[in-house]
Parts: C-alpha cells; structure tokens; sequence
C-alpha cells in the first residue's frame, strides 16, 4: 500500500485504555481531515528516550520505502524527547517528503 497517512502513539507506561484513547483521537481527526490509508503504529510502554522502538521502528522502515505520505501524531514528544534525535527524525521526513501533522486536540 502506498500513500499511507500514519498515526503514531506511544505511552512510557503500558496502558490499554489510554494508547486506545490517543490513537482513537488521532483517527477521527485524521478521517475528519480526509485523509486515507490510515495506519495505526503504536508503542505501547515505550520511553520517549528510546529512538528504537518497534511501531516507531516500522513508521521508519515504511516512511524509506516510499509508503508513507503523513505522519499524524498528537504532539512531538510522541516521537521523543531527545531534541537533537527527534530533529534528525524530522529531517528524515523532510528528506522523503512525508508531511507531518501535530495534533493536539
């Protein structure tokens, strides 16, 4: 599948509900926006200090193959909290043209 609009979530501490709750959030802004091929990738129980975690691991893997168009997420520590690994992430989008939205509602 190509053209994949990706939400990605990721709690520090396993919690079903609250992992559920974001990437709910996150979908029904995406489908409200119009955007398609809505992908789930999620790291539940994942420190923010750790770049290598499997569902952000995938969105990467999927974003060098040409796959991903958009990366939706609720705010940027989602993807990290490392300033300086979360910028080198963000040019990596830039690098493959995949926009990415933050959501914050």
């Amino acid at each position: 599948m190509r053209n994949i609009t990706a939400i990605y979530c990721r709690l520090a501490q396993v919690d079903d509900d609250r992992i559920g709750q974001q990437e709910a959030n996150l979908r029904q802004y995406a489908e409200a926006c119009g955007y398609a091929n809505i992908i789930s990738y999620i790291d539940n129980g994942a420190s923010a200090f750790d770049m290598n975690r499997p569902a952000l691991a995938a969105l990467h893997n999927d974003i060098t193959t040409g796959k991903v168009k958009t990366v939706i997420v609720g705010e940027i520590a989602r993807i990290g909290r490392d300033a300086h690994k979360v910028c080198e992430w963000m040019k990596h989008l830039k690098n493959f043209s995949v926009k990415l939205v933050i959501y914050l509602g």
